[in-house]
């Protein structure tokens, strides 16, 4: 049970900073962005899309875990989060 434990803190932390470090390089290497109006009903910067890509990833994990994952693994949300993360921080 604890190594359990320990594992899951370790995989969080890896998690915290990977996304710390890509917003740290994407800060560096795209700056500033002018609010644009896209597909989302309000108008954003490219924080606020990456910020809502990242909500939309969390939310197909999970909804995955609920309904999907005895069916299908856990892959398969990630490929699909990862597409609908690069299609709103794209056109969103």
């Amino acid at each position: 049970m604890l190594q359990n434990v320990s594992t899951v803190v370790r995989i969080a932390f890896i998690t915290g900073l990977s996304v710390a470090g890509l917003l740290t390089v994407l800060a560096v290497f795209v700056g500033e962005t002018s609010p644009r109006k896209g597909f989302l009903p309000w108008t954003t910067t490219w924080g606020d899309r990456f910020f809502v890509s990242l909500l939309t990833f969390f939310f197909i994990g999970l909804m995955w875990l609920k309904f999907i994952e005895p069916l299908i693994p856990i892959h398969g949300a990630l490929i699909i989060g990862v597409v609908a993360g690069i299609v709103i921080v794209k056109y969103g």
